[in-house]
């Protein structure tokens, strides 16, 4: 039981590494592309504001969906 748990956490973390690469990769590729260098605070800002129009992209989403429910 030992080594499956083992097994399971050691999967997670892999996936957790290549999701994080993944997105590092983006990261540094758009601030290339926008003549910025890729420094560890600039990824991080890059995070942030990727976050920030997701969750502005699915607040507008939701007003959308209200509104149709309104009218319905």
């Amino acid at each position: 039981m030992v080594f499956s748990a083992e097994n399971a956490l050691q999967a997670h973390e892999a996936e957790q590494r290549y999701v994080e690469n993944k997105v590092r990769k983006q990261a540094r590729y758009d601030l290339t592309r926008r003549g910025i260098v890729a420094t560890e605070t600039e990824i991080a800002k890059w995070k942030r504001e990727r976050i920030e129009d997701y969750d502005r992209h699915f607040a507008d989403s939701s007003k959308l969906m209200q509104n149709v429910r309104d009218t319905v």
